[in-house]
């Protein structure tokens, strides 16, 4: 679980150490009434999709992501 912004920036810090070329290739995006859902191609070559439910503030509170390979 990541909380904060400090938090958010040590993830984000250590994936791209993991993976310096990583890139997003969005395919699709689609809103739901308190959810979107991002449709991707990564830097492997794989699929993923990540949910994510927003609250009535408009902050991302749950990401939830589904990984082809």
């Amino acid at each position: 679980m990541v909380k904060g912004k400090d938090a958010l920036r040590a993830y984000f810090k250590k994936g791209l150490e993991a993976y310096p070329n990583l890139k997003f290739d969005l395919l699709d995006m689609m809103w739901g009434l308190s959810s979107v859902v991002l449709y991707y191609v990564n830097q492997k070559g794989t699929k993923t999709g990540e949910f994510m439910e927003i609250d009535s503030n408009g902050k991302i509170v749950r990401v939830v992501a589904n990984y082809n390979g």
